[in-house]
């Protein structure tokens, strides 16, 4: 149930996750106080509301079982929350230690490490995941991730993240890295079809939609990026700055289609 309460913290659906998590709280607690099992279920719900709660919860279950794995992903994420950065690289750091094959230990220490500016300990610990886990979606998407924060291996880094969404196209995370890398590189035109490929699958993100947007003016693409400017805001219509972008991007082309239009009388 502890793994259960963890996937149900993480998801990001729209669904009323706090109250099943309630629901599955109550239901360990009347089971037993004397797994650990039960505080980490518990930590879970608090950490939704009360970072120190859940980490005291986590700490609950640690007593019961110091080695536990899952009671330390708890403790490590509500320091996180605490901006005990250090502390919790060490928790993390920790569980990877007792659970070498613990995905969500790698993914939470190399982002913690990526925080503190550790990259090239990030890419370490990143590369060990894929040796020890093996290549698929999510240690290439995390090992790309790694690289693509030291500007020596950012180029490297997107063959990693290809491979990842290869493997999992809807890996929103691994495709806003590789577009972002891509920027970086100013490699825009490789950018728009890459984020181009994702929103034709996912096109009600408004966020994803406003980066694409962007991407299509710096291609040359400005009438094509008005009506994705559009639909971003039709998304959001409290977005303030969104509509002004639009206005402004509007009478860019205003002023590009006069000054075209005077160039045809002049000739």
């Amino acid at each position: 149930m502890d793994i259960y309460a963890f996937l149900l913290y993480s998801d990001k659906s729209e669904f009323d996750k706090l109250s099943t998590l309630e629901r599955l709280s109550n239901d360990m607690h009347q089971v037993s106080v004397n797994i650990p099992e039960t505080w980490t279920v518990i930590g879970y719900y608090s950490l939704k509301k009360k970072s120190q709660k859940a980490k005291c919860f986590a700490e609950n279950a640690l007593l019961i079982d110091h080695e536990n794995c899952q009671a330390l992903l708890l403790r490590a994420i509500a320091l996180g929350k605490l901006k005990a950065i250090s502390e919790s690289a060490v928790t993390y750091r920790e569980a990877t230690r007792i659970n070498i094959y613990f995905y969500e230990a790698y993914k939470g220490l190399v982002e913690t490490l990526l925080n503190l500016n550790h990259t090239k300990d990030a890419i370490q610990i990143a590369a060990n995941a894929v040796k020890l886990l093996g290549s698929n979606h999510r240690t290439l998407a995390l090992y790309g991730e790694a690289l693509s924060r030291d500007s020596l291996t950012q180029e490297k880094s997107k063959t990693y993240l290809y491979k990842a969404i290869k493997g999992d196209p809807e890996n929103q995370e691994a495709v806003i890295c590789l577009v972002r890398v891509c920027m970086t590189l100013q490699q825009f035109t490789e950018a728009l079809e890459v984020l181009g490929k994702y929103i034709r699958h996912n096109p009600s993100n408004p966020r994803l939609m406003h980066i694409y947007s962007e991407l299509m003016k710096k291609c040359g693409k400005s009438d094509e990026a008005i009506i994705y400017m559009n639909k971003a805001s039709g998304m959001d219509t409290n977005n303030l700055q969104m509509k002004s972008m639009i206005e402004r991007a509007e009478q860019n082309i205003e002023t590009s289609l006069d000054e075209s239009i005077q160039n045809l009388h002049a000739n």
